[in-house]
Parts: C-alpha cells; sequence; structure tokens
C-alpha cells in the first residue's frame, strides 16, 4: 500500500509541476505594465535630457533651470 501511495504521490508531483510550468505567472500581467511605464518614464527622462542640451547650448539654462530633473 505504501509502495502504491508512493507512485501515486511521484506522478502527482510530476503532473503538478507540468501544470504549473504552462499557467501564467501571477505578477506576468503587472510585469508588463510596469515595463511599459519603466519605458514611458526613459522617453521623457530623454526627452528632458535633449531639451537640456539645446537649451545648455542656447545659453538659456540659466534662466530656466534644469528641465525634468
Amino acid at each position: 500500500m505504501e509502495r502504491l501511495f508512493e507512485r501515486l504521490s511521484g506522478r502527482n508531483d510530476e503532473h503538478m509541476e507540468q501544470l504549473s510550468e504552462r499557467l501564467p505567472r501571477r505578477n506576468d500581467g503587472h510585469q508588463i505594465q510596469n515595463d511599459k511605464i519603466n519605458a514611458y518614464m526613459v522617453r521623457k527622462r530623454n526627452n528632458a535630457e535633449l531639451v537640456n542640451h539645446i537649451l545648455k547650448n542656447l545659453n538659456e539654462v540659466d534662466l530656466l533651470g534644469e528641465v525634468g530633473r
């Protein structure tokens, strides 16, 4: 009887592992959302750096200060 239980429980573990590999992870949706937010923040920072570069070349930074920081 114990051997039968060991065989069945071993098979259940294998099946559970296979099933869990097929299921989406709990945080997948949040990760996608976070990736979008991070991409937005990078674009925003790059835009601010571009504006800073333009303003520094025009010697206008003293009047306006640092943009985006």
